[in-house]
């Protein structure tokens, strides 16, 4: 196993606002399995190359895939991009 440095960790804190989320979401992702981290004395670090595989997933989530699809609880019934406006 490659031991990771300091270096290349990020403080919690960090890592929440490059998601653009809070401290305990982060933690839920740690908790999941969905980042790698780890807490030292009550301080947690998430490994940077991990946060960045992360990032990239949550923006290719979000980007655009062409025709908008309805929400499941839309009143219109179709794909009609009216939610989407």
């Amino acid at each position: 196993m490659t031991e990771i440095t300091e270096a290349e960790l990020v403080l919690l804190e960090d890592a929440a606002r490059q998601l653009g989320t809070t401290p305990v979401n982060v933690l839920l992702h740690v908790k999941r399995g969905r980042l790698a981290g780890r807490e030292d004395q009550g301080i947690w670090r998430i490994e940077s190359a991990s946060l960045q595989q992360l990032r990239q997933t949550l923006e290719a989530a979000q980007a655009p895939s062409g025709a908008a699809e309805c929400r499941p609880a839309c009143h219109h019934g179709k794909a009609c991009g009216g939610c989407h406006e």
